[in-house]
């Protein structure tokens, strides 16, 4: 008797992963997410400021996790995270220069870098929003404004927060801008040992 029920409770179990399906129940990031990653390993970026500060960057790795979203259930959605990190090549400080996470079938794209001693916080861009495009430089970028992203424990007056960034589907990090009046441009972006990106910092 006993083993008759084990078998019926293996039997409903299948069953009912089955029907749930495990591909269902991963938020799995997609090529059209994968727009808001523009870059390689081994890509150098160069950011310099408007007071002459200079950080150059590798691109050291690109990481795809997947994690699920409850540890304590039986049947749980699963989310995918995506990392890009940097190694400065002066002091080899290792930063996270990007992340996108998958949760809930709704994209989230933290633009997390923060060049110098003085940034604070970056925004979260959630997919849905409206953005503004406009040319800089000869591309087309986005126009982001942090205040519009920031999560309401991180918004205050502060001089030093991020205004905006401008954001590129094919370099990325174009420029950010600060409150007071600071900013910080990408003014060479080399791949292959070729440069494809070049920004005068007096722009």
């Amino acid at each position: 008797m006993c083993n008759i029920l084990k078998k019926k409770c293996w039997i409903f179990i299948i069953i009912l992963v089955n029907g749930v399906g495990f591909n269902s129940c991963i938020d799995t990031i997609n090529s059209n997410d994968l727009s808001w990653q523009p870059y390689l390993i081994n890509d150098k970026v160069v950011f310099q400021s408007n007071y002459n500060q200079l950080e150059e960057y590798t691109i050291t790795n690109i990481n795809v996790f997947t994690n699920p979203n409850d540890h304590l259930a039986i049947i749980t959605r699963f989310n995918q995270i995506l990392f890009v990190e940097i190694q400065d090549i002066n002091n080899k400080h290792i930063k996270t220069l990007l992340s996108i996470n998958k949760y809930n079938g709704k994209l989230h794209v933290n633009l997390c870098f923060r060049p110098g001693d003085f940034t604070r916080y970056t925004p979260t861009y959630i997919v849905g929003a409206y953005l503004d495009k406009e040319i800089f430089n000869g591309i087309s970028v986005y126009k982001i404004y942090a205040s519009d992203f920031f999560p309401d424990d991180y918004k205050s007056e502060n001089i030093n927060d991020l205004d905006y960034i401008l954001w590129s589907d094919k370099f990325g990090y174009i420029g950010l801008f600060y409150k007071n009046s600071n900013y910080w441009l990408l003014t060479d972006f080399v791949r292959n040992n070729q440069s494809i990106y070049q920004c005068d910092i007096n722009l």
